[in-house]
This record gives structure tokens, sequence and C-alpha cells, in this order.
């Protein structure tokens, strides 16, 4: 069972009345969109954090900062923007820690997302 990392449902629901029948494949595009482009960014996350890279970190922690805000999980967004700030004022122990408790929330996340996507793809299949 996952533990809802979406906490703003509307975030994704909006393109429903806002698309009409083309909202569950924007959704679903979406979604795509979000899993390979923030994934990647996970990785430079872990990758300049290990190779004390303030620059690449402060751009991946925006990147997942503004990903996870547009699918709705506000909470997680806010992680990444504290992320974003703290890179230069907080030791790399505790760092590591948000960034590896980040990486769990973001693994629910996905899971979250990958759920909400097939539920809309299979009731797309149903009004074929």
């Amino acid at each position: 069972m996952t533990a809802n990392i979406i906490d703003d449902k509307y975030a994704l629901d909006q393109y429903l009345e806002l698309m009409g029948n083309e909202g569950p494949s924007f959704i679903i595009d979406l979604i795509d969109s979000f899993l390979d482009d923030s994934v990647p960014q996970l990785n430079l996350l872990e990758d300049s954090l290990q190779e004390n890279d303030y620059f690449s970190f402060r751009k991946a922690a925006h990147s997942l900062k503004s990903s996870c805000a547009i699918v709705g999980a506000n909470k997680l967004a806010t992680r990444f923007t504290s992320l974003e700030k703290t890179f230069q004022t907080e030791n790399r122990l505790r760092l590591r820690t948000e960034v590896d408790s980040c990486k769990t929330l973001f693994s629910t996340l996905s899971e979250e997302l990958t759920i909400r996507k097939d539920q809309l793809t299979n009731a797309l299949n149903r009004h074929k």
C-alpha cells in the first residue's frame, strides 16, 4: 500500500476537467514525462552530493521540486526546495539522510503515479 505522497489530487485531475476526453491521455503523457525526466535528476542529485558539486546539486533539486509540484506532490516538492537552499549550509551527513529520505518518498510517488497511469489506461481501453 502506498503512503499517498500526492497531496494535491487536483493537480492532475484539473486536466480531466479542462481537456475533457483528451485529459486522460494528457495525464498519462505527463506521468511518463515526469518519470522519464525525474529519475535522471534524482541520480544527478545523488552524484552531485557525492562529488560535492553545488551547482549540479542545486539544479537537480530545483528540477525535482518543480516536477513534484506539477504532479501534486507538494510536500515532497517542499523538501526538494529545502535541499536546493541548504547545500552550502548543512553538513553532508544531514544532506545524505535527507536525500535518502527524498529518494524513498520519490519511489513511493513513482508507484502512486504508475497506479494512476494504469487506472487511466484501463479506463481508456474500456471506452474504445
